[in-house]
């Protein structure tokens, strides 16, 4: 007898169950799709040049400055005051270095082939005080006259144009060092020779620093009596120290032995053995 499913009524094989209630076959679930993700855009970081030191800017600007010192000093004193300190000081360093190599050179050119000893210390002392009186002259000089008459110039200002303005002089001071073993009247008249171009700077500086040539006339002997003390009490101050430096001249330590054995021999002589 025919087997009919009693759910849906389809007739059934001997021994064979209906499939109308067997699970349904569930659809594989769709890949779950990750979402695209966008590239972040990064900013590039800057990177700051390294900012050079202030010491080697001054040493960059050493020859331009030269340069325009020759061919335009007016505007190169003038616009180096305001922002030249550290080529100031290095130049003022290099003035006193020079002076010293004179104060030397003029020693051994006093003692050149008598075996005497050379001093260290008074040379030394010598050039360098010599270039500080220089320059601080110079400020006093620059500063005093320009705020006596109004000028819109500080104590900085001053001290820096009077460092700038020792490029020609230095190199005139080792000249007349180099020149004394030659002729020592020739070397006095190179170191004059720098006493005058200070004297000129030192006018041209008062000028610049008043405005005009016409309002530096109005005081010009003010200018030149404040100049003329600078210079007068540098050329004394210094002498006294070349005076010092050449009285420490000794002889040399074979010509004391020689003295002292020539002393001992009257002695031995007087008492005649």
């Amino acid at each position: 007898m025919a087997k009919f499913c009693m759910y849906c009524g389809k007739p059934l094989e001997e021994g064979v169950a209906c499939s109308c209630q067997a699970p349904a076959q569930q659809p594989a679930p769709a890949p779950v799709q990750q979402p695209v993700q966008q590239p972040v855009y990064q900013q590039p970081v800057q990177v700051a040049p390294a900012k050079p030191s202030p010491v080697g800017e001054a040493f960059k600007n050493m020859w331009p400055f030269i340069k325009s010192y020759f061919t335009n000093p007016k505007e190169a004193i003038l616009n180096g005051a305001k922002k030249e300190m550290i080529l100031s000081i290095i130049f003022t360093s290099i003035f006193a270095i020079v002076f010293i190599i004179a104060k030397f050179l003029d020693v051994l050119s006093v003692v050149s082939g008598d075996g005497s000893r050379i001093p260290i210390i008074q040379p030394l002392l010598a050039g360098i005080v010599d270039a500080a009186l220089w320059v601080g002259f110079s400020t006093l000089v620059l500063f005093v006259v320009a705020k006596i008459f109004g000028a819109n110039v500080d104590i900085k200002d001053a001290f820096v144009t009077a460092g700038l303005q020792t490029v020609v002089p230095a190199g005139l001071i080792l000249l007349s060092g180099i020149f004394g073993f030659a002729s020592a009247t020739f070397a006095y008249y190179i170191y004059n020779l720098a006493i005058i171009v200070w004297t000129i700077t030192m006018v041209f500086d008062i000028i610049n620093y008043l405005g005009s040539v016409t309002e530096a006339g109005k005081k010009f002997i003010t200018t030149l009596a404040a100049i003329g003390i600078a210079i007068g009490l540098f050329n004394f101050v210094s002498g006294k120290l070349d005076s010092w430096t050449y009285s420490s001249i000794r002889p040399s330590y074979v010509d004391q032995i020689m003295d002292y054995a020539d002393g001992l021999g009257d002695v031995l002589d007087a008492f005649d053995f």
